[in-house]
């Protein structure tokens, strides 16, 4: 995902995209149409995906 990142910090962040993005898919359901409390997920995913992804971690604790 990102160059400068440590293969583990690229896990820990695909795999943290994977499930936001999975989770958001059992909130809105498969074929239903978009209630009112589910708009704006896209936006929302959007920024929590950015603040996941840019630049290397920081406060990341190893473990």
């Amino acid at each position: 995902m990102d160059p400068e990142c440590k293969p583990a910090d690229s896990l820990h962040r695909a795999t943290l995209l994977v499930a936001l993005a999975d989770g958001i898919t059992c909130q809105l359901g498969a074929g239903r149409r978009k209630r009112r409390h589910t708009r704006g997920f896209d936006a929302k995913f959007r920024a929590a995906f950015d603040s996941i992804l840019p630049g290397p971690a920081t406060g990341a604790v190893d473990g």
